[in-house]
């Protein structure tokens, strides 16, 4: 479970980071989507449907204190699509800069692979298998 101030406080580890989508259509902001996917890896979500799901289960306050937008006076997660969208595109090194950055523990329990679905995010240690056919 997340504290409030925890909520609040994982948007700005991600600011940094440069979207890598354009800038047409951009609806929620990077820091947002990947402030949401590292919260809900920190309770336990796997996965992109997971990750997703918790999202849609946050309350509007926390949806606020995430820094989601704010349409019809409610306040909006990202859908599944960007999740998944933004979590493939990102940058993984500046990702795990900024999971290792800062004097916050938190962050760091967080092991970049997960977040992404990518051979390149994988540890070093894994060894990607070939076949060969």
């Amino acid at each position: 479970m997340l504290r409030a101030q925890q909520m609040q406080s994982l948007p700005e580890f991600f600011k940094d980071i440069p979207d890598p989508r354009r800038a047409q259509g951009q609806r929620h902001r990077l820091a947002t989507v990947l402030a949401i996917a590292a919260g809900a890896i920190l309770c336990g979500m796997r996965g992109y449907l997971a990750i997703s799901d918790w999202a849609n289960s946050l309350s509007q306050k926390a949806r606020e204190r995430f820094g989601c937008r704010r349409q019809n006076r409610r306040y909006i997660v990202p859908s599944l699509s960007i999740i998944r969208d933004v979590l493939i595109r990102v940058d993984p090194v500046l990702l795990d800069r900024a999971c290792s950055a800062g004097t916050t523990p938190m962050l760091k329990t967080i092991p970049v692979w997960e977040l992404m679905a990518r051979p390149c995010a994988m540890p070093s240690t894994i060894k990607a298998i070939k076949l060969i056919s």
